[in-house]
């Protein structure tokens, strides 16, 4: 608190006239003018600041001050603690962009960016040694190779104990199915090369 303020303070401490304070003519009234408050005044312009500024007026404006300080400090952390958690995402932007810019060098891509409509994809497991073909349908993965939709974990883990287990890792687009007409054509070119 600066010093006018303690001034100020230390004024309404000392009980003035309450308000409201009314200009008459070069002076000051209050308490239905048959109080005075400023018996002489060097001009209107003064009777008028003094009569605006009676003690209810100036507490109410301290009260309002006050309060905005607080509305302001609570605006500051709110500010601080949105701006700590927009530069922790930002982080988790970046390390995530680096995965899915690396994970696609390779074709693979994380997990998060999959369709989820039931289209089958290729998905890849930590704990599997070969990847499934799967979709994503009420809420989880599924696998198309195993009776049920689910796999066997190698250390015999029960997928229903064990939510981890059907939580694929990465994917990747299935490849276009081969030309088979092309390839049978292909067939027939090298049987009768051999026949020959």
């Amino acid at each position: 608190m600066t010093d006018r303020y303690v001034k100020i303070h230390q004024a309404l401490a000392m009980g003035p006239t309450p308000g409201p304070w009314v200009q008459d003519g070069d002076g000051v009234t209050a308490d239905d003018y048959d109080v005075a408050v400023a018996m002489c005044c060097p001009s209107d312009a003064e009777a008028a600041f003094i009569a605006a500024c009676d003690p209810d007026t100036i507490r109410a404006l301290l009260e309002e001050r006050d309060a905005l300080q607080e509305q302001l400090a609570e605006a500051e952390h709110t500010v601080s603690a949105q701006t700590a958690e927009i530069e922790k995402l930002q982080g988790e932007v970046e390390q995530l962009t680096a995965a899915l810019e690396a994970a696609r060098e390779g074709g693979w891509q994380p997990i998060e960016t999959a369709p989820k409509d039931g289209t089958r994809v290729l998905l890849w497991f930590g704990w599997h040694d070969l990847p499934v073909v799967g979709d994503f349908r009420y809420g989880r993965w599924w696998s198309v190779h195993s009776l049920g939709g689910n796999l066997s974990h190698p250390n015999g883990m029960d997928w229903e104990e064990e939510e981890e287990v059907m939580k694929p890792a990465y994917w990747r687009p299935l490849p276009p199915p081969p030309d088979l007409e092309s390839a049978w054509e292909e067939r027939a070119a090298l049987a009768k090369e051999n026949r020959a």
